[in-house]
């Protein structure tokens, strides 16, 4: 296993103007798994919205990180690539994997749901009341319209998404049978402020779909991409795309959704500086066996009693035990989930380090 070969990596996040405890699990993920394989670590930042702007967000994100101590070694903002994404974009409508057809579509009056009726559920900038979609933004109903579009097909013609933790594969089989043989809807009636421009007539393409390809721009030919398990729909429409339009592996880590008040976990995470605090703080409050887990106060009771060397000393452990497991045959699904689940969980961390403490490895 060839650390270069692998590019370590969140999905792009959108900044917020504060950044809390959710938003730095991904990147402390990122950091543990990118040092344990060697491989390149970067971090993703989603600022390309028609609506909003992010550029200030984005750098109080970025002074967050720094003063988490979390490495990288690169950063990816759509926004400064957003001409190599659309040309990318170009490429696939070009090489026939984007397609021109009549769809029925659900719109609201601002614009912002833009749907075919297929992705109906309950979503974040809609709500259903009394069997009509409503907009949560402009709060009108939406209107059923059918208008040349561009989509990208789903088919059955590419291997089901490669995804830990294991537990996760029913969900996304789920998913990927219920949109085997559908359509992504690609293009937008709204400006979006990307257009592609067919032999039908331009298109405005839709950000999320946009930036949805930027693993094609890394040459690391094996890249794993982390994020929460409420974003497994993402991960499914990423996989499709790489294995119909890339020769790239991916790898998906859902981590799972960490119940927490967030004012209290992070004074916790405050209390101390040094890096190993914050990254073992973090890692130990995953329970990777469950989809959802709560923040156990536990965890900073023990981890702020002990001296900054037995700190360092448990995260080296658990970096070095698991770089043990990379010598094994074991599949990247399993040897990530091994990782995850075995040696960043605190008690087996713990007895490891003794044992490497006493075998004057550390």
């Amino acid at each position: 296993m060839q650390g270069e070969d692998f590019l370590v990596s969140t999905l792009p996040i959108k900044p917020q103007k504060e950044t809390n405890i959710g938003m730095l699990l991904a990147p402390a993920i990122m950091d543990f798994i990118g040092s344990v394989l060697g491989a390149q670590k970067n971090i993703g930042f989603n600022i390309i919205h028609s609506y909003e702007h992010k550029d200030m967000e984005l750098d109080g994100y970025l002074n967050a990180i720094h003063e988490s101590k979390i490495e990288y070694d690169s950063i990816f903002v759509d926004k400064d690539h957003d001409f190599e994404l659309l040309e990318i974009v170009d490429k696939m409508y070009h090489d026939g994997f984007l397609k021109i057809k009549q769809k029925e579509k659900i719109r609201c009056d601002c614009g912002r749901v833009d749907m075919i009726p297929s992705s109906v559920n309950n979503g974040k900038i809609y709500r259903l009341e009394d069997g009509k979609i409503i907009c949560n933004y402009c709060n009108q109903a939406c209107s059923t319209y059918t208008e040349k579009s561009l989509v990208f097909e789903l088919t059955d013609e590419v291997n089901k998404p490669s995804i830990c933790p294991p537990y996760l594969k029913k969900e996304m089989n789920s998913f990927f049978q219920t949109f085997n043989n559908s359509d992504i809807l690609v293009s937008k009636n709204r400006d979006t402020g990307y257009v592609l421009d067919t032999l039908a007539g331009p298109f405005n393409i839709d950000v999320d779909f946009i930036w949805s390809n930027y693993f094609k721009l890394y040459d690391n030919p094996k890249q794993i991409y982390i994020a929460s398990n409420h974003q497994l729909f993402l991960m499914l429409l990423m996989s499709y795309l790489a294995e119909k339009t890339s020769n790239k592996e991916l790898l998906f880590i859902a981590n799972p959704y960490l119940d927490v008040d967030l004012k209290e976990a992070k004074r916790q995470y405050e209390l101390r500086a040094l890096k190993e605090y914050k990254q073992l703080l973090l890692l130990y409050n995953f329970r990777w066996q469950n989809k959802n887990c709560k923040w156990s106060s536990s965890n900073t009771t023990y981890l702020n009693n002990i001296s900054e060397t037995k700190l360092r000393n448990l995260y080296n452990t658990m970096i070095l035990s698991s770089k043990e497991l990379l010598q094994t045959d074991l599949p990247l699904e399993e040897l990530i989930f091994k990782i995850l689940n075995e040696k960043s969980n605190m008690q087996n961390n713990i007895k490891e380090m003794k044992k490497l403490y006493k075998a004057g490895r550390l």
